[in-house]
């Protein structure tokens, strides 16, 4: 297989040198590539291998820099129910979709019984009045993350955290469908590209031992295992993923339910404000934003470091993938998702990352 069939493929290569047919290897120490999901501006489907430089490059060809477009379709512009008593327009209540999602995902984690023991309604009333911390724990952030987006936004938010760790230049493969991952075809595209000559991988962990057998040796897995961080595997970005935001009034969805009529009046807040502003300010006022904590392989936040500093020596030679400093993390957790108590290095690594406990919250969106 070549560049060639490969785009026969269902399979795309871009943005790579040709001279005289063959590609051209750069002069960087180390070039990477991310094998994960990424959502191209044209919509195109199967696999493709992209070479991007920075984030405003990534973003050129890829989505991402707004979160609702990564958000899967049946999740974008969920309603907000509201019941009000049709002679004083008063409000009897208000039902945030995204709240509900969030709350019903916090009380089955704690206790998976309930979704055996309760009604659907009666679900929904308890998850209405609850007031529950999102666990600390990095299964529950990635089983919510692939509830709302299916793999897309980690894929983008680890290469934007690659770049913002000082990472250069390196290569995107897209699998396509994370459930349907053809290893030795994602192995031979970057075989036939000699510029990659290590991989970071943002698939399932279970895709890990095939794909570490398959991949070409000048291209072997970056692995985390090797960190002073001992079994960390994952970890929380300072970025949040806004699934809610009232303040856009014009994206905020409503179904009108009025005491004594039969049917729901859809309209969006922005309307009800331009018709009735005293009821929408009571709406509004009861609606807060509702956000999702980044959660990120571990492995892309190092890498930006390890790159940046391979390149500007000009070589890996003295590097130590246990130094590499990180920035821009809020907490680590092992292998079993459990958070991990940072401690410091000492001496000349005691800055390389500070130490904070874990602690995930509903906090509303960024302005």
């Amino acid at each position: 297989m070549n560049l060639h069939t490969a785009a026969s493929a269902d399979m795309s290569v871009s943005d790579t040198f040709q001279i005289d047919g063959n590609s051209m290897v750069s002069s960087q120490a180390v070039t990477p590539v991310f094998i994960g999901c990424f959502a191209h501006h044209d919509a195109r489907t199967g696999m493709s291998l992209t070479r991007v430089t920075d984030l405003q490059d990534f973003s050129r060809h890829f989505l991402g820099a707004e979160s609702r477009d990564l958000l899967q379709a049946d999740i974008r512009d969920l309603p907000v129910m509201v019941s009000v008593t049709g002679y004083e327009q008063s409000i009897n209540f208000v039902l945030n979709p995204y709240t509900l999602f969030v709350q019903q995902a916090i009380m089955n984690w704690q206790d998976s019984s309930l979704s055996l023991n309760y009604s659907e309604d009666e679900l929904l009333g308890m998850a209405a009045e609850a007031d529950a911390a999102m666990p600390a724990n990095a299964g529950f952030m990635a089983e919510m993350l692939e509830q709302v987006s299916n793999h897309y936004l980690t894929s983008y938010y680890a290469v934007r955290h690659y770049f913002e760790n000082g990472g250069t230049a390196c290569y995107l493969l897209s699998v396509g469908n994370p459930e349907q991952v053809d290893i030795h075809a994602v192995a031979e595209m970057i075989a036939y590209q000699p510029e990659i000559d290590l991989t970071c991988s943002l698939l399932d962990a279970a895709c890990l031992p095939a794909l570490q057998a398959a991949l070409p040796v000048q291209a072997p897995l970056f692995e985390v295992n090797q960190t002073q961080h001992g079994l960390a595997t994952h970890a929380q970005g300072k970025d949040e993923i806004c699934l809610f935001d009232p303040r856009d009034e014009r994206r905020v969805a409503l179904f009108m339910l009025t005491d004594g009529e039969n049917d729901p009046v859809p309209l969006t807040l922005a309307e009800l404000r331009a018709q009735q502003p005293a009821l929408a300010e009571q709406v509004r006022n009861r609606l807060s934003a509702v956000s999702l904590p980044v959660l990120l392989p571990l492995a892309a936040a190092q890498l930006g470091s390890y790159c940046q500093l391979a390149n500007a020596q000009g070589s890996r030679t003295g590097l130590v993938i246990k130094e590499m400093p990180l920035s821009g993390i809020r907490a680590l957790f092992d292998q079993h998702g459990l958070p991990l108590t940072i401690t410091p290095p000492a001496d000349d690594l005691a800055l390389l990352m500070a130490a904070v406990q874990p602690q995930v919250t509903l906090s509303p969106c960024a302005a």
